[in-house]
């Protein structure tokens, strides 16, 4: 920044001209951007009333001293719990816990501080009782949230100060609460439940605010020492640790044979030290277990973890009287060191901070620093040697990080107890450099010997998995959404706990019927407020200059260039030193870049990244991405293909708006391929965003493709409605612009969304006139498109040789040419013209088209059309009676959907595969599959139409009539117009009217599933139709029409070579002429084909006709293996009907040729 005084050039963050002093002012005269970063803090504001009753009544000078007095009185737990006095101001203090300053604990410490006050407060009327007219009150408010830390004031006089909504809501709260009173904040309550007593308030009508706030009441602190982290209410068994957990427990088994040691269990913050540590214990019993526990603020108190250690022992809360204190103590020594009472008590009555009596203070008060230390450890080694030689013990040091340096000495000093007696220390700590403390616990150890270090890694990617199934008890957490949150925990259980916790407070999970399910979409995981200062603490502690480095790091991404990194930071030695240091720390690796010029890293921990960067203030955020970009655009000159999303990240945040908007399509072009669709749809709206709010001016081709992608990505998504505002959007910009070309893509779309939706009528109708537009347009390759989704809805509607030409036609306007990205018309039109083959019965055809389709597809990386011509084909092998090759193709159509993160494709592969089951009679195989799919209101009726149908047949063949009849009516019900799904479903209805005896409906329905099937050319769907006519006039006893029925579907059947429905004519057949030649050979194509149903309707027919213990066997094992594949309550179901146990042995042989399947 150049000097208005002197001309002298500045860095940009000098507040004052480095060469005449001058303040520094911006182009125009305004004062320079704010020096100082966005920090999550807690602040803590003191109303104290009654000051201005001491300035009304006092002497001003006496007044003031008063004031000064108390203020001073009330800074001190500030100090104490490591915040800031950051003004007074009347009747106010407000101090700041995080900033400049920041620590883990940061909302505990506030609330610590606030108690302690209203204590302070308390002595400080006792104190100066005669001076005040009358007793202080103070009342508190608290509240954590976002702020800028920085400089403010005016050129010439700045000071550090906060500024934020969090400020002014803790401020009102302090005015709202009562004298005597805390009020916390919504931020800052959760942050701290664990650690406080709360009683919750109605939610508070605040000044400056539209709603009312939630507020909560401060009672008391928690029990000081119990673990900060964990989550109420979930818990999981102990996951990953199985070595680990061996390894403790190897140890304390020989402590209890005798064999002391020292084991420090290191690991980062969250991965599990505290529950390992607690696991072992649980898992080995005997020991004696002495824990303490380090504590940030307790770090200036010498020998913290050894007095807290010996105040859990002897259950020492805060409120024992001293007399009561003192008596456990003697009684303790007196039974560990009998004898040593008088030498030994008065020191660790010191380490206790009780008030000595007058016998220990004449044994202390002579002793020298240095005598006192002595006697001291001798005191602790004595307690100690007498407690493991009454019984072995562990000595757990929780937290040694936080522990002060005496503490370390102390510990050091006693390890050699190990080897005289059985104990066992136990430091846990994390592996971050504090004053070389992890070497200093090696080298005392290893003058000892019997070391041993435990060190805890991150969880891995199942193991992380298996902990969020038992945290939220559901296996079917969306594929999505458990992905991003083991992502952004990288194997670190606190990690995972507190991003679910986070979840479940802002309403994503939803606990049902004692599990957790996903109550609305969830897009980008940030950083819990809980884990903030954990993550930013740690950066906080290191020099300026290399947190100054890591910053600007950060703004680069995750994966940074040291390249890149050095035009940001400009001093390319002091860079190396910081890397280094960066490197040593654990902040940063060594990162592999194929093809990269120069050495790479990545930070550590994608949290650490994200905590990073949100310090960085808005400005100089834009100002380094800008930089950034212009050096990855040089670097990337001629290869951006790879970098696309990290150019459009720098674009965007650094605000170059037409770059951003290019780099973002591109990105999002990128993403849509690899079918990483919620990122894709993440870069086309900010894209479509920055269009709309900044103008940026794009071809009518360049904005057609950004809108119709977005929507054909989120309606592969299942997020319809999105979709369809986008197509809304696009067209008011073609009617206002007058533009074909952008009303026919805008159409186009939202055929596309009708398409997903089964709604067929809009499909058609929109499919149509986007041709219509396309064509006035010229766009012949657009137009192409739509007409493939035009012969999509002809198809559905049972226009079959219109839909056919709409292909041909499609065809020829594409013909090699690809435009957008995951998506290869031919493949589509492959796909589409085997399901006319499918639908025709031309089942040979259809096969060959859907393999041809999902070879294409496969190549050209279009994953829905794989996997749609996977599910197909699977009824295509289905319909052909080859049940086997069937559900192969639907489990592999599943697999493509599961492992791009399709949901479209998963559940009509899963559809599909019910209804192959259901053919092959495995109805709870059916079931399984079919049921998520027909309950999804996401999926496509089409779809959902297919899972009923599949549930129906099911339930039929299950002999639970009425169920079969609902699932085959709401079939009908969710398809609509689509006439193919219609016909079947109607047959369904049809068969099972008749099986409940309402014989001439069923005729009705079935009578109208043939004719339609017979005017579309469906000539499967006729076929299967004939079966349960022939079946029906067979139950109706109308063996002549039975027969002639029976008769048509041998030969239909049979010249199409539909396998499984010749089985079921020569079974019909049969059972009318009491044939025992064609009930075998109906029992020989179920044995071949597999099929349980025709297996257990021909072997019982044979069984009845010729009295064939053949084929009862073979009936009786159909059924033993259909009820093997139900779950228990269906199966007990299904067993007690009436046919079924008469079938198996139980009842009187049943005369009625009742034939279901």
């Amino acid at each position: 920044m150049r000097c208005s005084h002197c001309g002298f050039e500045n860095p940009a963050e000098y507040a004052f001209c480095g060469r005449c002093g001058q303040p520094l002012l911006s182009a125009g005269g305004r004062s320079r951007s704010p020096v100082g970063e966005r920090r999550f803090v807690t602040v803590l504001f003191v109303h104290i009333p009654g000051f201005l009753a001491l300035s009304r009544r006092l002497d001003p000078e006496e007044a003031c001293r008063l004031i000064n007095a108390c203020v001073e009185a009330l800074s001190v737990p500030v100090y104490k719990y490591g915040g800031t006095v950051d003004k007074f101001i009347g009747q106010e203090l407000m101090a700041v816990f995080g900033a400049p300053e920041i620590h883990e604990d940061d909302t505990a410490r506030a609330l610590w501080a606030a108690l302690e006050m209203m204590e302070t407060v308390e002595r400080f009327n006792l104190v100066n009782k005669a001076l005040l007219p009358e007793p202080l009150t103070i009342q508190c408010g608290a509240n954590a949230g976002l702020v800028f830390a920085g400089e403010v004031g005016t050129p010439g006089l700045r000071a550090f100060t906060v500024i934020g909504d969090a400020v002014n809501l803790a401020s009102r709260l302090a005015h709202l609460a009562e004298p005597g009173q805390v009020f916390v904040g919504e931020a800052a309550y959760r942050q701290a439940l664990r650690l406080f007593r709360f009683r919750p308030l109605p939610p508070l009508t605040v000044r400056g605010r539209l709603q009312a706030v939630p507020v909560y009441v401060l009672l008391s602190a928690r029990e000081r020492h119990l673990r900060a982290w964990g989550m109420s209410g979930l818990s999981s068994p102990l996951v990953g640790r199985t070595q680990e957990l061996a390894t403790l427990s190897a140890h304390i088994r020989r402590l209890q044979a005798g064999q002391g040691g020292i084991v420090s269990l290191v690991g980062e913050a969250g991965v599990g030290k505290s529950r390992l540590v607690a696991e072992a214990r649980a898992a080995v019993h005997g020991p004696r277990w002495l824990e303490g526990c380090g504590f940030p603020f307790q770090v200036e108190q010498p020998y913290f973890p050894f007095r807290d250690s010996l105040q859990r022992y002897l259950d020492l809360d805060e409120g024992i009287p001293a007399e009561e204190a003192r008596r456990r103590l003697w009684e303790m020594i007196a039974r560990f060191m009998p004898g040593e009472e008088e030498s030994v008590y008065p020191f660790l009555l010191y380490l206790l901070g009780l008030p000595p009596d007058h016998q220990s203070t004449a044994v202390l008060e002579p002793l020298s620093g240095e005598g006192l230390r002595h006697g001291f450890f001798q005191a602790v080694r004595m307690l100690l040697r007498g407690m493991a030689q009454d019984r072995p013990t562990v000595m757990v040091v929780e937290d040694l990080h936080w522990a002060d340096e005496s503490s370390l000495s102390l510990l050091t000093y006693l390890m050699s107890l190990a080897q005289e007696v059985p104990i066992l220390f136990l430091p846990v700590l994390r592996p971050e450099p504090r004053h070389g403390l992890l070497q200093a616990v090696r080298d005392g150890a290893m003058d000892v010997g019997l070391y041993s270090e435990v060190r805890i890694e991150p969880l891995s990617w199942d193991e992380s998995a298996t902990l969020i199934a038992n945290l939220l008890r559901t296996d079917h957490l969306p594929h999505t959404l458990q992905r991003r949150i083991l992502e952004k925990a990288e194997g670190n259980p606190l990690f995972v706990e507190e991003i679910i916790r986070s979840l479940i407070q802002d309403r994503v999970l939803v606990e049902r019927e004692g599990r957790w399910e996903v109550a609305r979409e969830v897009g980008v995981i940030h950083i819990p407020d809980t884990l903030r200062g954990l993550l930013v603490s740690r950066v906080d502690r290191l020099e300026p200059e290399v947190r100054e480095t890591l910053r600007r790091a950060a703004v680069i991404g995750r994966v940074f260039l040291e390249r890149v990194l050095a035009v940001l930071s400009g001093d390319g030695e002091m860079l190396a030193q910081h890397l280094r240091l960066l490197l040593d720390r654990n902040f940063i690796r060594y990162y592999r870049l194929e093809g990269e010029q120069g050495k790479a890293y990545i930070f550590n921990h994608a949290l650490t990244h994200e905590a990073t960067y949100r310090t960085i203030l808005r400005d100089k955020r834009c100002r380094l991405h800008r930089l950034a970009l212009e050096e990855m655009e040089r670097l990337c000159a001629g290869r951006q293909e790879a970098h696309y999303g990290t150019l459009a990240r720098h674009a965007y945040l650094g605000e170059v708006w037409d770059k951003a908007v290019r780099y973002l399509h591109l990105a999002g072009d990128r993403a849509k391929a690899a079918y990483a669709l919620p990122e894709a749809v993440r870069n086309y709206r900010r894209a479509m965003g920055i269009v709309q709010e900044h103008g940026v001016q794009l071809s009518r081709e360049r904005l057609a493709d950004l809108y119709h992608e977005c929507c054909s990505a989120q309606s592969q998504l299942g997020d319809y409605d999105a979709a369809r505002t986008v197509c809304s959007v696009l067209m008011e910009m073609g009617e206002s612009q007058h533009d074909p070309y952008l009303r026919g893509h805008a159409l186009r779309g939202a055929a596309l969304v009708a398409t997903y939706t089964g709604d067929t009528v809009a499909q058609v109708s929109s499919a149509r006139a986007a041709c219509q537009e396309l064509e006035a347009a010229g766009a012949d390759w657009s137009r192409g498109t739509a007409l493939f989704l035009l012969a999509l809805g002809l198809f559905k509607s049972g226009q079959l040789d219109e839909a056919s030409a709409a292909i041909e036609e499609g065809l020829r306007l594409v013909g090699d040419a690809r435009r957008w990205p995951g998506y290869d018309p031919r493949s589509e039109a492959l796909s589409y013209a085997g399901l006319i083959a499918l639908v025709r019965g031309r089942l040979a055809e259809a096969i060959d088209l859907l393999k041809q389709g999902e070879e294409r597809a496969e190549r050209t990386g279009e994953q829905v059309i794989a996997g749609f011509c996977l599910g197909f084909a699977s009824l295509a092998y289905g319909f052909l009676g080859d049940y086997a090759l069937a559900l192969q193709k639907a489990e592999e159509g599943i697999r493509v959907g599961e492992g791009a993160d399709l949901p479209a494709v998963v559940y009509t592969s899963s559809a599909c595969a019910g209804w192959a089951h259901a053919m092959a009679g495995h109805y709870g195989p059916a079931i399984r599959r079919a049921r998520p799919a027909a309950a999804k209101a996401a999926v496509s009726n089409d779809t959902r139409a297919i899972a009923h149908v599949a549930l129906g047949d099911a339930y039929l063949g299950l002999l639970d009539f009425e169920t079969g009849l609902t699932h085959h009516q709401k079939a009908l019900e969710v398809a609509g117009l689509t006439h193919i799904v219609t016909t079947t479903a109607m047959r369904g209805i049809g068969l099972a009217y008749v099986l409940l005896g309402r014989i001439e409906q069923g005729l009705a329905s079935l009578s109208s599933s043939l004719a339609a099937a017979t005017a579309f050319g469906l000539k499967w769907f006729r076929a299967q139709t004939l079966r349960d006519i022939a079946r029906a006039c067979l139950l109706a006893e109308d063996p002549a029409a039975a027969l002639a029925y029976a008769e048509e579907l041998v030969a239909l059947a049979g010249s199409a070579g539909y396998k499984g429905l010749v089985g079921w004519g020569y079974l019909l057949r049969g059972l009318v002429a009491g044939d025992e030649g064609d009930i075998r050979r109906a029992l020989d194509v179920a044995h071949d084909l597999g099929c349980l149903s025709l297996q257990r309707e021909a072997g019982e027919a044979l069984s009845r006709v010729v009295d064939s213990e053949e084929g009862r066997t073979s009936a009786q094992a159909a059924v033993r293996e259909i009820s093997d594949g139900l779950p228990a309550e269906r199966r007990t179901a299904f067993l007690s009907q009436e046919r079924v146990r008469s079938l198996l042995g139980r009842e009187g042989v049943d005369s009625q040729p009742d034939v279901i399947g």
